[in-house]
């Protein structure tokens, strides 16, 4: 995450990818509504997931409880996020 021109770490559990024949998956995510960086940890659910961009990547949007918007967005070719009803868990690390 890079926040008011710093650069920090975060972990991210339960984001499942579907990819067809990719050994491996790069992506970009773009924040928004981001008041202060403790805002930034949390659980995110989907608020669109699966959908196919440019290139033929995918993307998923989550919104946290803290109103925090991210969109994820895979850089190879036919991968999918997929968001489990339990949402995904981001949190900065120590």
């Amino acid at each position: 995450l890079e926040y008011r021109g710093r650069a920090y770490k975060f972990s991210v559990k339960g984001l499942n990818v579907l990819d067809l024949g990719v050994s491996k998956v790069t992506g970009r995510g773009d924040v928004s509504k981001v008041t202060k960086l403790e805002d930034f940890s949390g659980n995110y659910a989907g608020v669109a997931a699966g959908a196919a961009v440019g290139g033929g990547g995918g993307a998923a949007t989550m919104r946290n409880q803290n109103g925090v918007e991210l969109v994820l967005t895979a850089t190879a070719q036919g991968v999918r996020f997929a968001i489990p009803a339990g949402g995904v868990d981001i949190k900065l690390a120590q």
